[in-house]
């Protein structure tokens, strides 16, 4: 094949190839970086109440698995005080507060 045919082929795929690259490649491109920027900005709006949220339930299982003695809160068919009620409910609190930032979450 003769060089100048080939620069003509060459030539005439150069802007149908940009045209390509403009009008289809770099929007997709732009928007998957919006998408990404877009996900970073609510993972850093919700990151510190998940954190908190998760740290507190923590603690919260670390003190019910770790001695038998501490979770008696737990137990509802004995004598309920109401330091105990407090401790059952706020037990239930943080876990609801937990699965309700995740649920947030997954709704951004």
């Amino acid at each position: 094949m003769d060089i100048r045919i080939q620069a003509v082929i060459i030539f005439s795929l150069m802007p149908i190839l940009l045209i390509i690259i403009k009008d289809f490649m770099l929007p997709k491109l732009r928007s998957n970086k919006e998408d990404k920027k877009q996900k970073i900005e609510v993972y850093k709006k919700y990151a510190e109440p998940l954190g908190k949220s998760a740290e507190s339930i923590f603690w919260r299982f670390n003190e019910i698995f770790s001695n038998d003695t501490k979770a008696k809160f737990l137990e509802r068919g004995k004598i309920i005080t109401d330091f105990d009620n407090y401790k059952y409910i706020s037990t239930l609190y943080r876990l609801g507060s937990l699965l309700g930032w995740i649920t947030a979450i997954k709704k951004e």
